[in-house]
């Protein structure tokens, strides 16, 4: 029978390598899409020409400010799409190695919102096993082994 510690570290390993295989198909394929929609142009169906010069006004200033929206948001999520892969791949390598516990239950955390159904099953997993005792243990195992060699 294993001990819940070994079991801890099975699961802790099953969770690092998830979210590093998430990281690396989000590496492929958040940038190809955001690439794919960053030459998208806004183009407004003007069907009937304006009463007055006022509407016309609102109209142009309108179409301006949706324009705008649309430039800034895909700006963010070519942001995102280049951000998230190479987090989820740095978050995993950090629950793997098992190395800065603050940082790992925050990056499974960020896991749960990036990439929906799958990123949220992950990261509330990853969340789930984080937050064991015997998980922090382990973290703190690991540290003391880390400074107990930098003392030899």
């Amino acid at each position: 029978m294993s001990t819940p510690t070994a079991k801890r570290y099975k699961q802790l390993k099953m969770v690092a390598w998830l979210i590093i295989v998430l990281g690396g198909i989000t590496l492929v394929v958040f940038p190809l899409v955001a690439s794919h929609l960053s030459g998208f142009d806004f183009e407004s169906d003007v069907t009937s020409p304006p009463d007055t010069p006022r509407d016309l006004a609102n109209r142009i200033s309108a179409e301006h400010f949706t324009k705008v929206v649309f430039y800034y948001l895909l700006r963010l999520m070519y942001i995102w799409a280049w951000f998230y892969p190479l987090f989820c791949l740095l978050v995993g390598t950090l629950i793997l190695y098992r190395r800065f516990y603050t940082l790992s239950v925050l990056g499974a955390a960020l896991v749960c919102l990036g990439a929906f159904p799958l990123g949220a099953v992950i990261g509330g997993w990853a969340l789930f096993v984080l937050c064991n005792r015997d998980t922090k243990f382990l973290f703190q195992e690991q540290s003391e082994l880390r400074e107990a060699d930098f003392l030899d």
